[in-house]
């Protein structure tokens, strides 16, 4: 296992310098998280020559877009963006047709509640219990799902 780096953003050129694709590395510090859309306003902003609402010297951009899991590949801890929303916005849909089942924050990020919710929904629809979202869950999720119901009805 290779060693992780370790460093703190904003950082300066130096460390990112330092950085070479493949290097395990962890972060603490501002983390700017942005889609798209965000990154297209920050580069238009730029070109009218205005200044932009973050300082982005040594600062860490990360993209949360689209992610869809790579083929083999689950949706689990640690995932992040739109297609955790989308898993998030049925477990909720979830609990409102089941309602002994709780809430999920719906916060983009898959975590533990996210896991029980997932392992539960599996467990109901006798798909093999893992806790992580594959093909035949995000199928189960979407068929199980309340269409009509939302978190503050």
């Amino acid at each position: 296992m290779s060693d992780v780096k370790r460093i703190r953003a904003p950082f300066d050129e130096a460390t990112a310098r330092s950085l070479r694709a493949g290097d395990r590395v962890l972060i603490t510090g501002t983390i700017i998280a942005a889609r798209d859309a965000a990154h297209k306003r920050l580069v238009e902003a730029l070109d009218r020559g205005e200044e932009l609402p973050v300082d982005l010297d040594g600062a860490v951009i990360y993209y949360v877009g689209p992610s869809p899991a790579r083929p083999g590949r689950a949706i689990g801890a640690g995932s992040v963006g739109p297609d955790v929303a989308q898993v998030e916005t049925w477990l909720n849909g979830r609990s409102c047709l089941y309602c002994t089942e709780g809430y999920v924050t719906e916060n983009r990020c898959f975590g533990p509640e996210e896991t029980a919710a997932v392992r539960l929904a599996q467990q109901r629809a006798g798909l093999l219990v893992t806790g992580t979202v594959d093909r035949g869950t995000w199928a189960a999720l979407q068929a199980q799902s309340c269409p009509h119901c939302s978190k503050e009805e």
